[in-house]
């Protein structure tokens, strides 16, 4: 549950960090958090589905 709560808050991180370049108008760098983000989000997929699978 704490790797699960940890990348949630690393998601959140990221999304602060996109919109950061974003602002910046800094689309490489706005890309690559979303990839990153996406990423996190594909892991906490898989995390829910073991939790779930164990309950």
């Amino acid at each position: 549950m704490v790797v699960l709560s940890n990348h949630l808050e690393g998601i959140a991180a990221l999304q602060e960090y996109k919109l950061d370049a974003d602002e910046a108008n800094d689309s490489e760098v706005a890309a690559v958090f979303g990839r990153v983000e996406q990423r996190y989000g594909e892991g906490i997929d898989e995390l829910r589905s073991l939790l779930l699978n164990r309950l």
